[in-house]
């Protein structure tokens, strides 16, 4: 029994560091320190192997070894319920895998009614357009928000910029590039 002692010790102090780091009840840390090895089992049991921890591991392997598990997920979340919040999320996921295509496709669908020529979903089509170098279609959907306050500083800004100037519109270019360039404004936050 004296060999395990060490060992226990060790369980101990980790589950009493983490109880502390992650700042949990206080019965937890009587629990550890009155029933050593058994309270430190069941602190484990409770934090670790909770059915919610499993499911978020489960998740993760499937997304890792399923290519398109993400894809997948989100396309039966969009069939469930087709609302605006469910295709932006599908078509961010297009656009950072690099299928361009599919996310321009996702988010012209949502540019109608109510969302029509909203800020957010705008900068989104620009940077779609922008990486498919359709740099007419970066201006038209750009022109309509250039003085909105979220367009300002967001990179949607730097893909009107570089449109402009690949058109041969370089003034315009540089007006945008000229108030990107603030003093002291460039640096990490």
């Amino acid at each position: 029994m004296i060999r395990f002692y060490p060992f226990v010790i060790m369980i101990q102090i980790f589950c009493l560091y983490h109880a502390y780091t992650n700042k949990t009840e206080q019965k937890w840390f009587w629990i550890i320190v009155i029933f050593p090895f058994v309270g430190s089992l069941f602190y484990l049991y409770d934090h670790f192997y909770s059915r919610r921890n499993l499911e978020l591991i489960k998740e993760e392997v499937k997304g890792s070894l399923i290519q398109n598990y993400s894809i997948d997920k989100l396309e039966q979340k969009v069939k469930f319920s087709q609302t605006y919040a469910n295709k932006l999320e599908l078509a961010n996921e297009h656009l950072n895998i690099g299928n361009l295509d599919r996310a321009i496709e996702i988010f012209e669908s949502c540019n109608r009614g109510t969302y029509r020529n909203d800020v957010h979903l705008n900068m989104k089509l620009m940077q779609s357009y922008y990486l498919k170098e359709n740099h007419e279609k970066v201006l038209e959907y750009g022109e309509p928000i250039v003085g909105k306050k979220e367009f300002s500083n967001s990179p949607a800004k730097i893909a009107l910029a570089w449109s402009n100037y690949r058109l041969g519109r370089v003034d315009d270019a540089e007006k945008l590039f000229s108030a990107m360039d603030i003093k002291f404004s460039n640096y990490e936050k």
